[in-house]
């Protein structure tokens, strides 16, 4: 995230969160995502059984956010006045694959978020003028990167408001730099508790923000990306297939680890590739 113009305060930020991305944590919490990807194979495979066609966009953005969620926030969806609301709570994703729909408006938020941040990026002198007006006019009182700067509060708070043992768990597991034994938020704020000279609970809000706001809809997006140019090469795509079904009959495993992934040659090529002819942010209506 590209947030500052500051060379400096940027690297600071990104050194952070390094360990959080790097191979060996991301192997400590993929088991959080396998039920969202179970869950959307499955429903792809039905599709396919039944010869329905589907905007394969909408359901990978579902995808992507149910996985965001269960590895960032993790929430609980209720509902009150007749309106989708979304309330922090640990242990499991948002929901959007279970309900085949955009809960709380979330990903149209983003949506929305991405557009006005590209043309308030050039005109930033009216951002504070513009954004006062929206909130005015709306309904909620809360719009665009606002509502997303509550809703990471909002989680920062329920995290705050665990027991005790909860919270000497997870700073016990995320001890030396080892995070991500449970979450991303438990482990940023285990860290914060732990060295606050180095690291504050401001700093788990810019992160938690990017990882939410921007996580999902840049993975969704190259996802889509990665489908459409190995329909568009079918070359590539068995290539893939086969070192992909090589790795899961030597690990005799139903889907390949991350951890083997990392070690699929020909994939980590292709993986920069797609990334390289994607848009990771689109900001048009379609």
């Amino acid at each position: 995230m590209f947030s500052t113009r500051d060379n400096e305060h940027n690297a600071r930020r990104r050194r952070q969160v390094l360990p959080l991305y790097q191979i060996g944590a991301l192997t400590n919490i993929e088991w959080q995502v396998d039920n969202t990807t179970t869950t959307f194979m499955e429903i792809m495979a039905q599709f396919a059984r039944e010869g329905k066609v589907v905007d394969i966009a909408e359901w990978v953005q579902y995808y992507t956010f149910d996985a965001i969620g269960a590895l960032t926030v993790r929430v609980r969806v209720l509902s009150r006045s007749c309106k989708l609301l979304i309330v922090p709570q640990f242990g499991k994703p948002f929901g959007f694959l279970k309900d085949a729909t955009d809960i709380a408006g979330m990903i149209s938020i983003i949506h929305g978020v991405v557009r006005y941040s590209a043309v308030m990026g050039v005109y930033s002198e009216w951002h504070s003028i513009v954004i006062r007006v929206m909130q005015s006019l709306s309904s909620q009182g809360e719009v665009g990167i606002t509502y997303l700067y509550k809703f990471v509060a909002d989680s920062i708070a329920d995290w705050n408001a665990s027991s005790k043992e909860d919270k000497s768990l997870q700073e016990e597991k995320s001890e030396g730099g080892a995070l991500l034994e449970g979450d991303y938020l438990g482990s940023m704020l285990a860290k914060a508790r732990r060295t606050p000279e180095k690291f504050k609970v401001e700093d788990t809000n810019y992160h938690l923000l990017a990882q939410v706001g921007a996580g999902g809809e840049t993975t969704g997006n190259e996802m889509c990306a990665a489908i459409y140019f190995l329909c568009k090469y079918p070359g590539v795509l068995e290539k893939l297939r086969v070192e992909v079904e090589d790795v899961k009959m030597r690990s005799k495993g139903a889907r390949i680890t991350a951890k083997e992934a990392h070690e699929c040659s020909y994939l980590q090529v292709r993986i920069p590739s797609v990334a390289s002819l994607s848009c990771s942010v689109l900001h048009s209506e379609s």
